[in-house]
């Protein structure tokens, strides 16, 4: 599970967290929506904030 993911909750001091590969496990996400939705806030909010989050997890 991702360092990110578990931000939010009280980790026990008996938690040690070992990465799956030499490189760590990468993910690529996809987001689909339509043509005609393209230019609504909610979209390009939930895009900058999607961005926002994976560029701040990336420096843990």
């Amino acid at each position: 599970m991702p360092k990110w993911a578990l931000k939010s909750f009280r980790l026990s001091e008996n938690i040690r967290f070992k990465r799956i590969t030499e490189s760590g496990l990468k993910i690529t996400h996809y987001l689909v929506f339509r043509k005609s939705d393209k230019d609504k806030r909610y979209i390009k909010d939930f895009i900058s904030n999607y961005e926002e989050s994976f560029q701040m997890n990336e420096l843990f």
